[in-house]
């Protein structure tokens, strides 16, 4: 039996079938994302913690829906699954859960489609296995694909050349914005 590996590091774990699903149906995971998901985790290990609001005892998941599918999947399909990484989120009320639920996974923003495609042009990826809304990604992928030319994103004046690193606290993870 194979074990899923962990690939970050948080100050909780949990066994995965002790979280409960918070969404339902508002957001779907067809089988190609959750075999993407299964592709990610095979050749990265389990890098993101799952979201989590602990509520009446209950370890409700905020984010991380189809990765939990996808420790489902691989567990029947023979997987040793370890306790997966996951961080607490406080909410107040179940309305205010909800709220979280909704902002993280829609984080007020767009790609911007030239600067995305510099961005995943040295992945070796395939992104017509991902789903991202707003995005052409036949036409991304043509273009990383040389049938198109990439064209250099146009710098706004207004944008700085200044960015700043931020950490999370709880999970450490970190990514740069501009200041």
């Amino acid at each position: 039996m194979e074990t899923i590996k962990i690939t970050c590091a948080v100050k909780d774990v949990l066994d995965y079938r002790k979280i409960v699903d918070f969404q339902g149906d508002v957001k779907s995971h067809d089988e190609r994302n959750i075999e993407h998901i299964i592709t990610s985790i095979n050749q990265h290990g389990f890098s993101f913690p799952i979201f989590i609001w602990k509520h009446k005892g209950e370890n409700n998941c905020l984010d991380g829906h189809g990765r939990l599918q996808a420790l489902q999947l691989m567990e029947r399909r023979g997987y040793t699954i370890p306790k997966i990484p996951v961080v607490y989120i406080d909410a107040e009320t179940e309305q205010d859960a909800r709220r979280k639920l909704i902002e993280v996974n829609n984080l007020n923003g767009d790609f911007v489609e030239e600067i995305f495609s510099q961005f995943v042009v040295d992945l070796d990826l395939n992104l017509l296995d991902f789903n991202i809304p707003g995005l052409d990604l036949e036409k991304i992928d043509a273009k990383l694909r040389g049938q198109i030319g990439l064209e250099e994103p146009e710098k706004n004046e207004e944008q700085s050349d200044n960015k700043v690193t931020v950490v999370c606290p709880e999970c450490q993870y970190s990514f740069e914005v501009e200041v």
